[in-house]
């Protein structure tokens, strides 16, 4: 196994509890597929050090990754990869009391319980009438949106009026939505630039618009 010194207790008592962790004997696994058919397993043991195997298919360990020394076009992607993960979850949990207070809100005053429709780092927002989105969070990176940085970031994305885009998308703060319609959807960057309450008051908005 290699220990990943970046996630060094990056993950709290209630990450490890969630359902993104499969506990197991004395460490929290949590998984990631990998390109090639090949699966990431991360171990976060009782003081909080984090190792990661890789496996193969049929369920072996692929040596290649654990063993120093060896080389090849594979293990650099597969290096890649695991950098980008590793990148994005330290970016999760790092940024994550913005992210659980907006999911606390979401759950206390609209009974919306987040969905990881999309895999565990993807989490929709909607009504439980209507059945809409009215909030989808997710993790980018940061060229996506602003155009200046290959960091993975956290983002929001809300409904907005059409006729309110012009004034509220401004291009440092709030951005035309990632992956959806920016003629009624935006995108906030999780890092602080829009203060939790503007988040929340918008979240508000998102919600009364997704009839």
């Amino acid at each position: 196994m290699k220990e990943i010194k970046e996630l060094y207790k990056i993950f709290t008592d209630d990450a490890l509890h969630s359902p993104l962790f499969k506990e197991d004997g004395d460490s929290f696994v949590l998984e990631r597929n990998l390109s090639s058919s090949f699966t990431l397993r991360l171990f976060v043991r009782k003081d909080k050090r984090v190792f990661s195997e890789v496996y193969d298919e049929d369920g072996e360990t692929f040596l290649p990754y654990s063993i120093a020394g060896y080389s090849g076009a594979l293990l650099s992607e597969m290096q890649e990869e695991i950098e980008q993960i590793v990148s994005s979850l330290r970016n999760i949990h790092s940024n994550s009391s913005l992210e659980k207070e907006i999911l606390t809100y979401a759950a206390e005053k609209h009974s919306t319980n987040a969905e990881a429709l999309f895999g565990d780092d993807c989490l929709v927002l909607r009504r439980n009438d209507t059945r809409k989105w009215y909030g989808i969070i997710m993790s980018v990176r940061k060229s996506k949106i602003t155009g200046d940085s290959q960091s993975i970031v956290r983002i929001i994305n809300m409904r907005i009026k059409r006729e309110d885009v012009k004034d509220l998308v401004d291009m440092s703060r709030v951005f035309p939505a990632w992956h959806m319609c920016k003629r009624t959807w935006c995108t906030v960057i999780l890092d602080g630039s829009v203060s939790q309450k503007e988040i929340l008051s918008m979240l508000d908005a998102s919600y009364s618009l997704a009839l």
